[in-house]
């Protein structure tokens, strides 16, 4: 699934990124009794109800339709996907939206902050012609900049957090010749730097980052070994990003 700025379209890349104008996605949502992740013990299928309002009234349940393939036939062969809705108490069933966050772990996503309310976090999910509320335990909410580990493009350089200036014209020359390929790189796509960290200071959010690493022997570019990035651009859009199924 590769995202751009408001749209989400399939593309078997997982590549997670965005780089448009639009409302960046905040948290991925995923409770293992709708969403069982691959290679562990799944959770006993069980509908999540769906409110109109933190705390308010149940207006539906988020249903998954976990095994669509006939027996003894897994998901690749019969090519049907697992499907997620919302089923209204009216009767609708309605489509939702989700996304891959790591290796056959899909979750629902939401572009509000979730709210903590005793022990438990609410987020808010959209479907086409509304929205609704979900309670799931802490955990089960994955923020879009904790699953970030690298960034390719970025318009702010800070040597600490805090002391930051617009990219210079002789590094922005130098980040375009890594992401044209002209470096030899040691990783697997040529993003320009890794995320090794998330820190917060003076109301604001950087990334602790450091260097995508040039093979031994080979051309050097002329950046900063490390330093630190703000997770948003000017624009409100997500710097880093990150690949749900790794290279």
């Amino acid at each position: 699934m590769l995202c751009l700025g408001l749209t989400c379209v399939s593309t078997h890349s997982s590549l997670h990124a965005q780089v448009a104008v639009g409302r960046p996605i905040e948290n991925f949502i995923s409770p293992p009794r709708l969403f069982p992740s691959e290679g562990a013990l799944r959770a006993a299928y069980e509908p999540l109800p769906a409110f109109d309002r933190i705390s308010g009234k149940v207006m539906g349940e988020i249903r998954a339709d976990l095994s669509p393939c006939p027996p003894r036939q897994g998901e690749t062969a019969c090519g049907i996907p697992i499907l997620w809705y919302l089923s209204m108490r009216d009767g609708r069933r309605l489509a939702l939206n989700t996304d891959e966050v790591s290796y056959e772990q899909a979750a629902l996503v939401s572009y509000e902050t979730a709210v903590l309310k005793g022990g438990w976090a609410w987020s808010n999910v959209e479907f086409q012609g509304g929205n609704f509320w979900i309670r799931t335990k802490i955990e089960d909410v994955t923020s879009f900049e904790k699953l970030a580990y690298a960034i390719h493009e970025f318009e702010v350089w800070c040597s600490r957090p805090g002391a930051c200036e617009p990219v210079a014209t002789a590094m922005q020359k130098e980040l375009n010749r890594m992401m044209a390929g002209q470096f030899q790189l040691r990783s697997c796509g040529n993003q320009t730097y890794a995320i090794d960290g998330l820190v917060k200071q003076g109301g604001r959010r950087y990334y602790k980052v450091s260097r995508t690493e040039v093979e031994e022997g080979t051309a050097q570019p002329k950046l900063p070994m490390t330093g630190y990035i703000p997770t948003r651009r000017k624009n409100g859009t997500h710097v880093g990003m990150f690949w749900s199924r790794g290279c």
